[in-house]
């Protein structure tokens, strides 16, 4: 997926009154895009690279978070438990009801059924926070939401994937100024571990 919700927004706005040069065209979709067959100059990639002649760098990294509305804080306490709950499933995923989870050595694999279906994270989460349901999301891009109490993290015990943050530019010899200095926010935004302690 090509995405800037890696880091967040109040970072974006320091870029720009640090780099008053710099001017942004963002294109947010949680759908796999290449940048050189969409005229990108630069993209985030969250996820796990698939073969590819774009250049990469991992510039941070991320786990799956189970997350739901606070109605459903009692809710589950094992993940057989999240089967018999509203789950709302991201189309950009193969595998969008399908989850492995694992603690210690006990692994448990749950199949669930999807109420809703939406094409990005941001709306997801919304979705979550207005009603009864729960989904599994990125927890750099909830860890706001449940640090406020808007959303609840179930299962926390209880581990899913985890995966990377890359930065991903077409293959050229040379990246402009501007490209560097927006992978190095990010990348440095990452290291701090702001992405899961701070919003």
């Amino acid at each position: 997926m090509i995405t800037a919700r890696c880091i967040s927004l109040r970072y974006w706005r320091s870029l720009f009154q640090d780099n008053s040069g710099v001017t942004i065209d963002l294109h947010l979709s949680d759908d796999r895009l290449d940048p050189v067959e969409h005229h990108f100059d630069h993209g985030f990639h969250v996820g796990w690279p698939s073969d590819s002649s774009n250049q990469m760098r991992k510039v941070g990294t991320f786990e799956e978070w189970v997350v739901a509305s606070p109605g459903l804080a009692q809710s589950a306490t094992e993940p057989n438990d999240l089967a018999g709950l509203s789950f709302i499933a991201s189309a950009a995923l193969k595998n969008a009801t399908t989850w492995r989870f694992s603690k210690g050595s006990k692994v448990q694999g749950i199949t669930v059924t999807s109420s809703f279906k939406l094409n990005t994270s941001p709306a997801i989460s919304r979705a979550i926070a207005a009603g009864a349901c729960f989904s599994i999301l990125p927890n750099f891009l909830v860890y706001d939401d449940v640090a406020a109490g808007r959303l609840v993290r179930l299962l926390p015990d209880w581990s899913l994937r985890s995966g990377g943050i890359y930065a991903m530019t077409p293959p050229t010899k040379h990246k402009p100024l501007a490209i560097r200095t927006i992978i190095e926010v990010v990348a440095t935004y990452h290291q701090a571990g702001l992405g899961q302690t701070s919003g």
